[in-house]
């Protein structure tokens, strides 16, 4: 439900929209919006898998979820050069970048997307420093909560 419901909060206002109405620029913003998601959900599914039992886990899973993600950040990484503007896209991109910084500094045993994308490291960084994503850390604080145990 999440698109439509992006979608919807989208048609609510008369300011600049997250999802264009036509044109390449409607397709491109999908495109990538799919890329985010497809790239957010392999991610999740090899945390899922990690997280499994000794003895229950797939190493092959967990390699072929991990692949899957490398794959589509090289691709992030050719691209980014040319995003631009603040769309449905990018969003879900910086989204699943943000999520993959908070498992790596909460939970551990995470990949830095970072090393040999310097184009899609920079791309973000400039980003995140939207007042909107400003405010995540107040909205959502890293605290001791979200750590993960250490034993």
């Amino acid at each position: 439900g999440g698109p439509v419901i992006y979608e919807y909060m989208d048609s609510l206002h008369d300011g600049s929209k997250m999802f264009p109405a036509s044109g390449d620029a409607k397709w491109n913003a999908l495109r990538l919006f799919g890329l985010g998601e497809g790239l957010f959900d392999s991610a999740d599914l090899r945390v899922v898998e990690v997280r499994r039992p000794d003895g229950e886990k797939s190493l092959e899973a967990i390699e072929r979820y991990q692949s899957a993600v490398l794959r589509g950040l090289d691709r992030l990484e050719q691209e980014a050069a040319d995003f631009q503007g603040f769309h449905i896209g990018l969003i879900s991109i910086a989204g699943l970048l943000m999520w993959i910084d908070w498992l790596m500094e909460t939970r551990g045993g995470q990949e830095d997307w970072r090393p040999n994308r310097p184009t899609l490291t920079t791309w973000y960084e400039k980003f995140i420093e939207r007042p909107s994503y400003l405010r995540r850390t107040e909205l959502h604080p890293l605290d001791d909560a979200y750590k993960a145990p250490t034993n």
